[in-house]
């Protein structure tokens, strides 16, 4: 389902498989990287968003 979802959304997007992993368990599947590249993610996300006024 991931992989439709994300043939449907506009650019830019990303993605980021983890093997093994289902919806409840990415965090545990896949451990400190996971955590990393959400980190990365959020801290992108974040640096686009315009200062508030």
């Amino acid at each position: 389902m991931a992989r439709r979802l994300l043939e449907k959304a506009p650019d830019p997007k990303e993605f980021y498989e983890i093997a093994g992993a289902d919806h409840n368990d990415t965090y545990l599947v896949g451990g400190h990287e996971y955590f990393v590249v959400w980190q990365t993610f959020l801290n992108k996300c974040l640096s686009e968003q315009p200062p508030a006024p």
